[in-house]
């Protein structure tokens, strides 16, 4: 008999057990060379080799992934993945070191500045994926395996589309950071 009661509970809690998740946020900076020894000649050299016309770019991407079990009767997730990839490209002055002290000082505020932009992006990002992750975990159980695969991808797919517009609407206010000191 206990034995018995022991299986039960068991098998209960494996079926009404939230699915495991994993999360893997991969993060790197890469540059572009810039020189010059004048803010007119770091600026044509931005304009020209910045990523996108611009000169700090955030590329992402979030994935996610999801196992189910499946019985006769309903569908639910046992582990869900969000994967996210960031690359923050900013520009690498190569020149520093032979230029004025003014110069060098008003490109550290400058640099200072687009670098937080960029990674107030990331923070967006890393913001999104989470909310995949948490959005996909609460799902409950549905009657099929297909419907449980549709509504998450669909879950997963509106917040990535909401992120994408906040990040279009946080360089629309700040003018692509140049509101926030990005600008000389």
């Amino acid at each position: 008999m206990v034995l018995k009661r022991s299986l039960t509970i068991g098998v209960l809690l494996l079926l009404f057990a939230p699915p495991e998740t994993r999360a893997d946020n991969r993060q790197k900076m890469t540059g572009y060379v810039i020189y010059g020894q004048t803010w007119d000649a770091l600026r044509r050299e931005m304009d020209a080799k910045g990523p996108k016309g611009f000169y700090g770019w955030t590329r992402y991407e979030i994935n996610w992934r999801f196992k189910w079990s499946e019985t006769p009767v309903s569908c639910r997730l046992t582990s869900v993945d969000v994967d996210t990839d960031i690359e923050i490209v900013m520009p690498e002055w190569r020149d520093r070191p032979r230029s004025g002290r003014a110069l060098q000082w008003h490109w550290r505020r400058f640099y200072d500045d687009l670098l937080e932009h960029e990674k107030e992006h990331a923070r967006m990002v890393l913001a999104g994926a989470a909310e995949i992750r948490r959005g996909l975990t609460a799902l409950d159980e549905r009657a099929s395996c297909f419907q449980l695969e549709t509504e998450a991808n669909q879950l997963g797919h509106q917040i990535l589309e909401r992120v994408k517009r906040e990040n279009e609407q946080f360089d629309a206010e700040t003018d692509h950071g140049r509101k926030s000191g990005t600008a000389w």
